[in-house]
């Protein structure tokens, strides 16, 4: 396996962009956490796009993964809202692109065949 990427941010990180380029020789996993991501064989890339406005309570977000060797991928247009600063409302739609025999789609383990989904996600943050 092999990996190459880059980041910049523009305007004190209210834009910034990540772009990266990895190889794998096989279908594994890499566990994050206790959360598990397929890793797609073959050549793939990645872009990750955010966009902040409104002292960084609105963001416009980006996220693209292709594979290569296997024509799919996933794309994810989001937008963030942070009403406060321990409450954050997200809106996504990811897509995703090629054959239904890709990786992609066959990761997908709710997909019922659909190639598009809407996510809401409320995020609420505090301590002890």
């Amino acid at each position: 396996s092999a990996n190459a990427g880059a980041y910049v941010d523009f305007l004190n990180r209210a834009i910034q962009i990540n772009a990266e380029y990895f190889y794998n020789s096989e279908q594994s996993e890499l566990e994050v956490k206790g959360n598990l991501f397929p890793l797609v064989t073959g050549h793939n890339m990645a872009l990750n796009l955010s966009f902040a406005f409104f002292e960084r309570k609105l963001k416009l977000l980006f996220q693209g993964k292709y594979n290569i060797t296997g024509n799919t991928g996933v794309i994810i247009p989001a937008i963030a809202y942070s009403a406060f600063s321990h409450l954050t409302f997200s809106f996504a739609v990811p897509y995703i692109i090629g054959p239904t025999t890709g990786s992609y789609f066959e990761n997908n383990t709710e997909n019922d065949n659909r190639r598009i989904c809407l996510v809401l996600a409320i995020i609420l943050r505090g301590s002890m």
